[in-house]
């Protein structure tokens, strides 16, 4: 499991129609194509329908702004901290996030403390 699981499935329980849409930039078409012409029409493409779904479902640009961080130097303030929070709340604490076969791998339990402690202490989350 990685931080892009973790992504989709916030996503998944953010909004169905949005979810379907963001998992397309996980396929092969959207991650490989080389071809940077063709890379540009495909993701201004993706852009466009995804700037339309969020307009039509009224979704929050905070959690949006979230699913589309990096991997590496990212960042959110506390308020989408405690957003993610209440969409993982009901997820199981004991779900592994990063390297199963470590023993510090990360799991649902320690994503939540970290959220919750960025906005207890009203602080953003940057990671990487």
């Amino acid at each position: 499991f990685t931080f892009n699981t973790l992504r989709e499935d916030i996503a998944d329980i953010f909004d169905p129609v949005f979810s379907k849409h963001y998992k397309k930039l996980s396929k092969p078409e959207y991650m490989f194509c080389l071809d940077q012409k063709e890379r540009d029409k495909l993701y201004r493409a993706w852009e466009e329908k995804a700037d339309d779904i969020i307009k039509k479902r009224r979704l929050s640009v905070k959690v949006v702004s979230f699913l589309m961080q990096p991997d590496c130097k990212g960042k959110i303030g506390y308020g989408t901290c405690k957003m993610i929070y209440n969409l993982i709340a009901n997820f199981d604490d004991n779900k592994p996030y990063g390297y199963i076969g470590r023993d510090d791998c990360t799991k649902v339990k320690d994503i939540k403390n970290l959220l919750l402690a960025c906005y207890d202490n009203k602080c953003d989350m940057f990671w990487c």
